[in-house]
């Protein structure tokens, strides 16, 4: 298989579970939502881990429209993606148990060295940050943001 093909293959599989979760709940979430995180509670890893999608999608914004100056080159932001794409693909499989997600990633980061062109490479980041968006939407979903508001309203009332 020739590196474009791999290329080829890794994007029609982002664009594959992107529209998996497109309207339903991404498969990852049944063992999210059983994840414990320190004192045995589970809110600091929903909280956690809907903060680190949306950094990622942030990344991955900032990495698609850095490809758009003349003055950067593909090698140099195959480097930086991968050591994003890495630590995120760690953290989704470690820290939430999300190993669809971070299996998407690490297969996105093991086709970088494949990727010779900007087109090449604003096609697998775009298809990432759609994906990464979609899941970010998801995710935010979970958050009771109503309830935590009012808590905190109710926290910090003036006496």
């Amino acid at each position: 298989m020739s590196k474009s093909e791999k290329v080829g293959k890794v994007i029609e599989k982002i664009r594959s579970e992107k529209e998996k979760i497109w309207i339903d709940t991404p498969s990852d979430f049944t063992a999210l939502l059983k994840k414990r995180g320190s004192k045995n509670m589970r809110w600091p890893i929903i909280q956690w881990v809907e903060s680190d999608s949306r950094e990622v999608e942030m990344i991955l914004w900032f990495l698609w429209n850095s490809v758009k100056d003349e003055k950067t080159n593909v090698e140099s932001l195959n480097v930086v993606t991968s050591n994003a794409l890495s630590m995120y693909s760690q953290r989704f499989d470690g820290w939430y148990n999300m190993q669809n997600t971070a299996q998407t990633l690490a297969e996105a980061n093991e086709v970088l060295d494949s990727i010779t062109t900007k087109s090449e490479y604003t096609e697998l980041i775009e298809e990432l940050l759609h994906f990464m968006g979609k899941l970010s939407f998801h995710l935010d979903n979970l958050v009771p943001w109503n309830e935590i508001s009012d808590l905190y309203e109710r926290l910090n009332e003036e006496k």
